[in-house]
């Protein structure tokens, strides 16, 4: 009488030589023992090397993430957030519109803040296209300064401007 395998997860029958996760491929013999990883030499291995993984549905994904959201996290940082952290969080959380907060004619790119202090509060950030941004922050009127600055300096060498900004 042959030995039956029932798998520990599901109780149903299943056959040793195959991978344990389900992939129907067929597992390694084992060439040496290994007593700490529960290995014997000359049995079937319990899985393909990568496929002992667990594999969640996406329902209890959903639970994990939900569970660690926010300040439960362990990595959350609260109002010590980066730059870069908090544009990324304002991203997750403020709903991107179809048209830019303050022209309404192109399609927003970019967060920009609106008070000048960086706090975690979705209201105090917008949605801009990259023009608006570039005007509220007022890099415009800087790009358009060095660009006369640029065609003056040229006219006086008489040089060709390439890549003109306009």
């Amino acid at each position: 009488m042959t030995k039956k395998y029932y798998c520990s997860i599901h109780g149903n029958e299943r056959n040793p030589k195959l991978c344990k996760c389900g992939c129907g491929r067929q597992t390694n013999i084992i060439k040496k023992t290994d007593n700490k990883k529960g290995r014997i030499k000359g049995k079937y291995s319990n899985y393909i090397s990568g496929h002992n993984k667990i594999k969640h549905l996406g329902i209890t994904k959903e639970k994990i993430g939900l569970a660690n959201n926010g300040i439960k996290n362990g990595m959350w940082k609260g109002n010590k957030v980066g730059y870069q952290g908090l544009h990324n969080w304002i991203r997750r959380y403020k709903p991107k519109p179809k048209l830019c907060e303050v022209c309404k004619k192109e399609k927003p790119y970019e967060i920009a803040n609106i008070s000048g202090k960086y706090k975690r509060d979705v209201n105090d950030f917008e949605w801009l296209c990259r023009k608006c941004h570039m005007i509220k922050d007022g890099r415009m009127i800087n790009l358009n300064k060095l660009n006369k600055d640029r065609k003056k300096l040229a006219e006086d060498n008489n040089a060709i401007i390439i890549g003109d900004f306009k």
